[in-house]
């Protein structure tokens, strides 16, 4: 196969060989430089990808340990705000209950006055001689022209509704306001039965009080108190009783100054045959004064009890009720304030549009912010997207990300993340 070289004269061969002998080095030297080039090429490249793995690793986890922190700052601000709420409310309320309790003390003391009050003892015993005559008579008409002026200013004054004269026999022989029980008897007939009639009964040896119930004389519910009157040999004259007013009660429960929006403070009594029922008027919600309405708070502070529930409340959204008996004699009355937990725990500051976490959600990108209740229930969202006021774990929504990630964490009590999934 050699043949061909082997012809070639020797100049030429010695020209092949040299040629030969000095390339194979240098075709080698360039192979080997080539093949070390590369592989060096290599580890650098991955070197450098493997930097900015590590950059981008590390980046990542110094974003998931920042909104980590993002979580605990949200619950403890949340938490915070949940405290400083209670806390206010509390403070609101007591001041309402105390201004409610020294209202009726002041009635009482009213009323331990009018009891040695020389101008209602007189007065009984005038009314109690003319009433025998007729209301219609000159009699009772002169006595009228004398003493209205001062009873009725006395009423005035006092801030009550009406004030009324009933004899020992129980007759209502004068009433500042003059309406159909005037002139009527309220140990039988129609008013016996009535708020008057039970306080006069009540009144006979001590001052009472009784408690709101429908008045068919004022088309209206009334509350009255009562004292007895005595002359100087102590014999008992009859009684004088104030019927108390509404708007007065209302005007202390319904102060809104230091409330949040939805926030409302209420009364509830329970009457004598154990029902339960509203003592003044509501504002956010539909409840007015003498309608019967029970629930466990109410129960419990009608019974004496204090103390803070939280519900599912009759708008869908949960709330919470702060509750305390008024210390009245009696009365079986309680008053109670009432918030949804969504503007508690995500409150707007003075001057502000949007609530805490509207703002927090923007300053830190996130899509929604979210707050789950123990049972489930998204009670807050910024965004109130289809998942808010649904229930995580039995919603339409038990199946996704979120509801798995509220379950960790609710049962971890800590920190939970759950992977990028299909959320709709």
């Amino acid at each position: 196969m050699m043949t061909w070289f082997n012809d070639l004269n020797l100049k030429i061969k010695l020209l092949v060989f040299f040629l030969m002998v000095g390339l194979i080095p240098f075709i080698s030297a360039t192979s080997i430089a080539y093949i070390s080039s590369d592989v060096a090429l290599e580890t650098q490249i991955t070197d450098q990808l493997a930097g900015i793995r590590e950059i981008k690793k590390r980046q990542l986890e110094v974003y998931f340990t920042e909104r980590r922190g993002d979580m605990n700052i949200a619950a403890e601000t949340a938490q915070s705000f949940w405290l400083q709420s209670s806390s206010a409310l509390r403070g609101i309320q007591a001041q309402k209950r105390i201004q409610l309790e020294n209202y009726f003390q002041k009635s009482f003391k009213v009323l331990a006055d009018t009891k040695v009050n020389l101008r209602f003892i007189s007065a009984v015993k005038e009314f109690s001689e003319v009433f025998a005559k007729g209301l219609q008579s000159p009699e009772y008409k002169t006595l009228l022209t004398t003493r209205e002026k001062g009873l009725k200013g006395f009423r005035d004054n006092m801030g009550y509704n009406d004030v009324y004269l009933i004899d020992a026999e129980g007759n209502v022989i004068y009433s500042v306001n003059k309406e159909s029980d005037l002139g009527q008897n309220v140990k039988q007939g129609n008013l016996r039965d009535t708020g008057l009639g039970r306080v006069f009964a009540k009144a006979r040896y001590e001052t009472a009080v009784e408690d709101f119930s429908f008045y068919e004389p004022n088309k209206g519910f009334a509350a009255f108190m009562s004292t007895p009157l005595f002359d100087e040999s102590g014999a008992y004259l009859g009684s004088v009783v104030f019927e108390l007013p509404i708007n007065e009660i209302n005007s202390i429960v319904q102060e809104r100054t230091g409330l949040p929006s939805t926030a409302e403070s209420f009364l509830v009594g329970k009457s004598e045959d154990g029902k339960i029922g509203y003592r003044s008027d509501r504002v956010i919600k539909e409840g007015k004064l003498g309608e019967e309405k029970s629930s466990a708070v109410r129960e419990a502070v009608t019974s004496g009890k204090s103390g803070r529930n939280i519900v599912l409340g009759s708008t869908g959204k949960w709330e919470m009720s702060i509750y305390e008996p008024l210390n009245v004699p009696g009365l079986s009355w309680g008053i109670i304030t009432s918030v949804t937990v969504e503007e508690i725990v995500s409150p707007k500051a003075e001057g502000e549009t949007e609530d805490y976490f509207t703002n927090y959600k923007k300053s830190y990108g996130y899509r929604d912010v979210l707050f789950v209740a123990n049972d489930g229930s998204v009670f807050y969202s910024v965004g109130h997207q289809a998942d808010y006021e649904t229930n995580a774990f039995t919603g339409q929504f038990k199946n996704t990300g979120m509801a798995r990630a509220a379950k960790k964490a609710l049962d971890s009590r800590g920190f939970a993340f759950e992977d990028f999934d299909r959320y709709a």
